[in-house]
């Protein structure tokens, strides 16, 4: 039996390197969307409405917003969206 993911941790980081680490809670997620896409994205708007840190730009070999399961951490490093 697997085990059904919840949350899917989305890590944004800023142009000053700082990174922001999200988790994004599925249960609102509309059936027909893929995890990974809505759950970047949700993290993106959740970021630009309450951060003022511009998040950095993409490159070749640097993608500035990833997304994977989360693994524990203690909860004062992360924000549930």
């Amino acid at each position: 039996m697997s085990k059904k993911i919840s949350y899917i941790e989305v890590c944004v980081t800023a142009e000053d390197g700082s990174e922001y680490i999200y988790w994004v809670k599925l249960k609102d997620m509309p059936r027909d969307e893929d995890e990974i896409d809505w759950s970047i994205q949700r993290a993106i708007t959740h970021h630009l409405k309450t951060s003022d840190a511009p998040i950095a730009k993409q490159s070749d070999d640097f993608e500035p917003v990833t997304a994977y399961e989360p693994f524990s951490r203690p909860s004062y490093e992360y924000v549930v969206v």
